[in-house]
């Protein structure tokens, strides 16, 4: 049985093969798709036969469809790229332009369309503000953490089990209850339960910021990639108690205030926050136009990353305008 499914598969791709040969992108994306369904159907076929033409159904028609869309429109395909890129260069250019100044002047122009950028509750860089609050720096940065942390264990795709997302609900709360309390200071006559400070705002915000980190992880691998793996990257105490350990010793080092660690943390919170959004953007771009699971190098799906990078950078500079034509000026919120 093995023997007959191992010929009568690989003559189907051969006949797959012949009519995308020209092409040699499609030559590319059929050689990874015929390596990963080889080594996938002998494991599939030791289980279970019948798992085999449902393995194939799900993957080879949906890449062998691209292929085939791709084949048909390369003009088009080629001058939407060429757009995507200079729409791209565009935007980010008439932005930087609009942004103070600066590496960090253009670090505080994101933060200037996410976070109010109270000074008073902010960490400085000798006598200016990092370019985003105490508990969004930790928030970003914690995301940021989470979502590498994961990349050594692939594509896992699958939500951590309901008892860890458990614990990133308790950082949830603890993250609204700080926000609210420290809000309630705004008003002097209103009742609070205790004194804010900017300590708790960043361990309240890295608390958050992983668990934003942790779900936002498989779900863009879920969604994007055609080889995501049905297992939690996130899927034992262990490793969760290790990103937690790892959270804390980011908070300790922000929290040094040393100014040779907490530059490029401040360029890196500004950075997260467009990587982020361009995440999410590409994750809803893949959506709408029902591109999803389609991709499985970086590499090739290179148009719908930059496509949602771009969509939150304009984002970032259209609230910049706005904000700043409301206040007139790149600082924060006053108290």
């Amino acid at each position: 049985m093995p023997l007959f499914l191992f010929f009568s598969y690989n003559l189907r791709y051969y006949s797959a093969f012949k009519t995308h040969k020209s092409d040699h992108t499609s030559f590319l994306k059929f050689y990874q798709l015929l390596q990963k369904m080889r080594s996938d159907r002998f494991k599939y076929d030791d289980e279970s036969d019948q798992k085999v033409p449902t393995l194939s159904g799900m993957v080879e028609d949906r890449i062998i469809k691209a292929m085939e869309n791709e084949k048909k429109n390369p003009r088009r395909y080629l001058f939407l790229k060429i757009g995507l890129v200079a729409l791209t260069l565009v935007i980010s250019f008439f932005w930087l332009s609009y942004a103070p100044d600066g590496l960090l002047g253009k670090m505080d122009a994101v933060g200037y369309a996410v976070c109010h950028r109270i000074e008073a509750r902010s960490f400085h860089l000798g006598d200016r503000a990092i370019p985003l609050c105490a508990r969004c720096s930790g928030m970003q940065l914690g995301a940021l953490l989470a979502f590498v942390y994961q990349l050594q264990w692939g594509r896992k795709a699958k939500l951590p089990p309901l008892k860890i997302l458990m614990v990133f609900g308790l950082f949830f709360i603890a993250f609204g209850v700080d926000g609210v309390n420290s809000y309630l200071h705004f008003f002097p006559n209103a009742p609070h339960l205790y004194e804010p400070n900017n300590t708790l705002r960043l361990l309240t915000g890295t608390g958050l910021g992983l668990g934003i980190g942790a779900v936002l992880y498989p779900v863009f691998n879920q969604t994007l990639w055609t080889d995501w793996e049905d297992q939690a990257a996130l899927g034992s105490w262990k490793r969760l108690f290790a990103l937690i350990g790892l959270g804390l010793l980011l908070d300790v080092i922000i929290l040094s205030e040393n100014v040779l660690f907490l530059y490029p943390l401040a360029v890196l919170s500004g950075l997260t926050v467009l990587f982020v959004l361009g995440i999410c953007y590409t994750m809803i771009i893949l959506l709408l136009f029902k591109k999803e699971n389609e991709f499985t190098t970086v590499r090739s799906a290179w148009v719908p990353l930059l496509a949602g990078l771009t969509v939150a950078i304009l984002q970032t500079y259209l609230i910049d305008i706005v904000r700043f034509n409301w206040t007139g000026t790149w600082g924060g919120f006053p108290l």
